[in-house]
């Protein structure tokens, strides 16, 4: 998917992702096009009570090469450079704020995990939650501040 998006890229490709529990924890940080920035989530986080959202997290972040990706905080990766970074915002609603908050014009945001799911799971309990309505309110709180 990353490689298709980077077709159509002019800046960079921003990707907001994560897992959920008890599912396959491979990442989309091999690939995203120079300088990407990756923002580490939950998905539905998790789907087993004795699942530990962090724990999910940490599992992706042992897949990645720290001597090929750096990771920084939420605020070092507003004014990160070139490099290729991430930053880890278990909250899904914050890290995709933070995601469409970093794009210029010319980058992709790409918010990749949830689909078409209009809910989130934690523990036990089902919450709505939209990747699409979220980020449109992001989208919209900048637009706001942008005025």
């Amino acid at each position: 998917m990353l490689q298709n998006l980077a077709r159509f890229r002019q800046g960079r490709i921003i990707t907001v992702f994560g897992c959920g529990g008890d599912r396959d924890r491979a990442s989309a940080l091999s690939w995203a096009g120079p300088p990407p920035r990756r923002v580490i989530s939950s998905s539905s986080p998790p789907t087993t009570p004795h699942e530990d959202p962090l724990a999910i997290i940490g599992a992706i972040e042992d897949g990645i090469d720290a001597g090929v990706m750096k990771k920084i905080s939420p605020e070092e990766i507003r004014t990160a450079g070139a490099g290729k970074t991430y930053t880890v915002v278990a909250d899904r609603r914050e890290a995709i704020g933070l995601a469409i908050g970093l794009a210029s014009p010319e980058d992709i945001v790409l918010i990749a995990g949830k689909g078409h799911e209009d809910y989130q799971i934690i523990g036990t309990k089902t919450f709505p939650f939209d990747d699409r309505t979220v980020g449109r309110e992001a989208l919209d709180r900048l637009r706001g501040r942008a005025r």
